[in-house]
């Protein structure tokens, strides 16, 4: 596995164990604040960026910060309304089963993650070097090319095109694991 698998593993590791420790409340706001996030960040990255681009001379890396930024504008405030939630919800004693179902959708998240780590690459830094070889990479690509259908077609162009470039300099791109 090369280093940029080790990441994908860390990033899913880290978010199924704190998701275990937080429990489902505060996870489903976080997962939806997520998911709620991509999608805004997917429709309107473009708007943001070209009012970055009088800080940031670089287009794609204006793609990138705007993409990222309203990501995590929107999970933050989800997450904030659900702590709030929470403590109503940790008064009926879920326990244990709050926090194991926690887990699994720290699990989702944390592959989400990275998916949209995997669709910025496709579509902002196809020509990187950061997947090859990577074991891992092709399941969290085809999400990226899975949630791909639900953004504008312009990125949704540059994950496809990006996600070809990928695999050209990949022949062997999907190796099953040993």
């Amino acid at each position: 596995m090369t280093p940029f698998d080790w990441v994908l593993v860390a990033i899913v590791a880290y978010s199924t164990l704190l998701a275990f420790m937080r429990g489902i409340v505060r996870e489903l706001f976080a997962l939806g604040g997520l998911i709620g996030g991509i999608l805004l960040a997917a429709w309107n990255y473009s708007r943001v960026a070209a009012a970055l681009g009088r800080f940031i001379t670089s287009p794609e890396l204006a793609q990138t910060v705007a993409f990222v930024l309203i990501l995590v504008i929107v999970a933050i405030a989800a997450t904030l309304l659900g702590k709030s939630i929470h403590s109503t919800a940790h008064a009926i004693g879920l326990g244990f089963f709050d926090r194991l179902l926690g887990a699994a959708f720290g699990f989702v998240r944390g592959c989400l993650i990275g998916v949209v780590v995997l669709l910025a690459v496709a579509a902002f830094y196809p020509h990187s070097k950061w997947t090859e070889n990577s074991r891992l990479s092709s399941y969290f690509l085809t999400g990226a090319h899975a949630v791909s259908f639900v953004v504008p077609y312009d990125l949704r162009q540059q994950v496809v095109d990006g996600a070809e470039m990928l695999k050209h300099k990949a022949p062997d791109w999907i190796k099953p694991l040993k």
